[in-house]
């Protein structure tokens, strides 16, 4: 009977320690920072810190880096997977969600010396005269990520994204 009940109760603390892992596993569907490439390393807290900026101004902001584009030929087919598959990125006519910002990243093997990868900024209609108006958003992604990433720096390139989308955006509000 002892033997049972100690079987029992391991079992118990067991599926409570899965359980727990499993409710801190990181999410790209609802964290702000989703880091699933591994990429970001000690800029992590950087990268959160820029994206809660751009929170406070209204936005519901994902940022993600992926290890690849699962299959799909292009990263605008990868961010469209996510989109389907998470909720909390749609509005409530099913469509991408109107105050939604995402950054997202899928780094390269590295070819003649330099890291490759894509990268992409995606947005709901509530930012559409923020960072549709000249091609704003990939401005911000070219000329002011561009070099970061081409540095292999993943990070930076998405705090300067996010720094500068949160300026941009803060000066047409106000």
């Amino acid at each position: 009977m002892t033997t049972i009940k100690g079987s029992i109760l391991a079992i118990v603390f067991l599926s409570s320690l899965v359980f727990a892992q499993s409710a801190f596993a990181a999410n790209p569907c609802t964290d702000v920072v989703y880091d699933g490439a591994g990429v970001f390393g000690s800029g992590f807290k950087n990268v959160e810190s820029a994206a809660q900026r751009l929170i406070n101004l209204g936005a519901d902001v994902r940022v993600v880096s992926n290890k690849s584009l699962e299959g799909f030929d292009t990263i605008d087919a990868l961010e469209e997977k996510f989109e389907k598959s998470c909720s909390s990125w749609r509005g409530v006519s099913g469509g991408r969600k109107a105050n939604l910002i995402v950054l997202m990243v899928v780094p390269g093997p590295m070819k003649d010396g330099k890291p490759t990868g894509k990268s992409g900024i995606y947005f709901g209609g509530e930012w559409s005269p923020v960072l549709k108006p000249n091609s704003t958003w990939n401005r911000v992604r070219m000329d002011l990520m561009g070099p970061s990433f081409r540095r292999g720096d993943w990070a930076e390139g998405m705090v300067i994204g996010l720094n500068e989308i949160s300026r941009i955006a803060d000066n047409y509000l106000h």
